[in-house]
């Protein structure tokens, strides 16, 4: 709605905003003052309402945020001075200026609208949360709070706070819930798929630390070991030198470096052998299964003809059934029920690096249990040789049926083939 004395509003919104706002306010600027203007006009063009009161939506939406010129806390007090200053020299009538300050309030954060002009206001305010380009604003209004804090915001939490904000926002005029709630729920989405990369992220980092201490905590070890050896030897006669233990400064480094060398190599040979154990599972799951769709398809059917045939028959038939279940034991997924509890944590019981240990957990909870995991270095390498001693207790079961499948499939072929040379030299 463009009227006489909005058209004057804009025009001096746009003169004090770049002249008097500090360019460090890089999301509440004119441009934002701009687009929640015009955000209110398109809402009141969905709804009818009494022109003097669009009037005074558009005017509390030009004069919003001129307060930040001020100061920053308490911006709307200002933004409501300036306004009726500027509406007085206009000779606007005073109840429509009380009108207009009352709008201007109703943007406060956690005052709920009272009315159809205050809820057009306030969602043209958060009108961006259902556009596209939010994250742009956002990094926008990320940088304008960092400036206010004096302090950088971690993205982590600064998208713990913006998922915050999506949930608790909350549109009150039906067009805005009808044309950008589903956006809004996008980006929500958008958010919370951010938020799992920036917390693996950091989990990465954490365990490079974690890992990093532990290196440090070796070679101090090992320095104090040496310490100690030369302490006791220079209490012998002599000078001592054909007994001193010489330390050499690359084994200090490489101990804690061949630690983890081994722990990587331990797993990728058990993933390796997990990998060869299903391959030779599929491989007698298929042999099996195309066998007795043979048998069943060729030989069952006449079996009426040649009665001789019936036993062997049945006896390569229960051999492939027989070897086909074990191979199916052998490749059958288990998995536990998925939760760690924090006491299990406190007490560096949970293993948190096996998913089939932690995929019921909460993701506060699994986020507790890393950052312990990652911070405690006796934790850490303990859950790697639980993991390693587990992934060796899975294998076993796989190898012993795998070796079940193969003798039955291997002995029970040769009886079936020797019963069928039988039964057709008798018969």
């Amino acid at each position: 709605m463009i009227t006489e004395i909005t058209t004057k509003a804009e025009a001096f919104v746009r003169e004090i905003l770049p002249e008097r706002l500090d360019p460090a306010m890089v999301y509440h600027n004119l441009d934002h003052t701009l687009e929640v203007t015009a955000n209110c006009s398109l809402l009141l063009e969905s709804i009818k309402i009494e022109d003097s009161i669009s009037e005074n939506v558009i005017l509390a939406a030009l004069f919003h945020d001129t307060g930040y010129t001020v100061k920053i806390e308490g911006h709307e007090e200002e933004s409501c001075r300036m306004a009726r200053e500027f509406l007085k020299r206009e000779h606007f009538p005073e109840e429509r200026i009380t009108a207009v300050e009352s709008l201007i309030i109703a943007t406060s954060h956690g005052v709920k609208p009272q009315n159809t002009a205050e809820s057009i206001l306030r969602d043209a305010d958060i009108l961006h949360t259902g556009k596209k380009g939010y994250k742009k604003r956002a990094g926008l209004l990320k940088k304008e709070v960092e400036w206010i804090r004096g302090v950088p915001v971690p993205d982590l939490e600064w998208t713990k706070e913006n998922i915050k904000f999506l949930k608790e926002t909350v549109f009150h005029t039906k067009y805005a819930k009808e044309k950008f709630g589903p956006g809004k729920e996008r980006n929500l989405k958008k958010q919370q798929a951010l938020l799992k990369e920036l917390m693996a992220s950091e989990a990465a980092k954490k365990l490079e630390e974690a890992a990093a201490a532990a290196v440090k905590t070796s070679q101090n070890a090992t320095k104090g070991i040496a310490g100690v050896a030369g302490r006791i030897l220079d209490g012998f006669p002599g000078d001592g030198q054909e007994h001193r233990v010489r330390i050499n400064p690359l084994e200090q480094k490489s101990t804690a470096r061949g630690v983890e060398t081994l722990f990587r190599n331990i797993t990728r040979t058990h993933i390796d052998l997990s990998a060869n154990a299903d391959r030779k599972a599929n491989m007698m799951i298929s042999v099996n299964s195309i066998l007795i769709s043979i048998l069943i398809s060729t030989l069952v059917g006449r079996l009426p003809a040649f009665p001789h045939l019936i036993a062997p028959t049945i006896i390569i038939i229960t051999v492939c059934m027989v070897s086909l279940a074990f191979a199916i034991l052998s490749s059958r997924p288990n998995v536990t029920g998925g939760v760690v509890s924090r006491d299990d944590i406190e007490n560096k019981r949970g293993n948190l690096l096996f998913f089939g240990n932690f995929h019921n957990m909460s993701i506060e909870d699994y986020t507790y249990g890393m950052e312990k995991l990652m911070m405690d270095a006796e934790y850490l390498y303990g859950s790697m040789i639980r993991d390693v001693y587990y992934l060796g207790t899975v294998l076993e079961k796989k190898y012993k049926y795998i070796r079940y499948s193969y003798d039955v499939f291997g002995l029970g072929l040769l009886i079936s083939v020797i019963s069928f040379a039988v039964a057709i030299i008798t018969g």
